[in-house]
């Protein structure tokens, strides 16, 4: 792993799959409230389960995503966003770059997903 990422600090791997776990985290209590709201009982042990089964493919494409942007460096993630990464603000480093462009990237296996469905009809 050190010479794919030579040029990141360990520091940066960790912050990077952090805030990733973080962000799911919060994803997850989310559902949980509004599970809780539809009037049914969150002490059923198979809702995590059938929550992750559901959100499984985003949260490893995320990751992989992000490694992926991370991989390429900062300088040809901003050679392939263009303006759009001038838009960032400039406290999004290439790690938080990385994780939310990894988070979109993970909304694409769903994407692909839906197009295999209709491809199978």
């Amino acid at each position: 792993m050190k010479s794919l990422f030579g040029h990141l600090e360990p520091d940066e791997l960790v912050a990077m799959l952090a805030g990733i776990c973080f962000f799911w985290v919060i994803v997850w209590s989310i559902d949980k409230d509004e599970y809780d709201e539809s009037n049914r009982k969150f002490s059923n042990k198979s809702w995590f389960k059938d929550w992750f089964l559901k959100k499984y493919d985003n949260i490893i494409t995320h990751i992989l995503t992000s490694l992926f942007f991370l991989y390429i460096g900062v300088e040809n993630l901003q050679s392939y966003l263009g303006d759009f990464a001038e838009t960032l603000p400039a406290a999004a480093n290439k790690v938080g770059s990385a994780s939310l462009i990894g988070f979109a990237g993970s909304y694409m296996s769903d994407v692909l997903k839906k197009g295999l469905k209709l491809t199978r009809k």
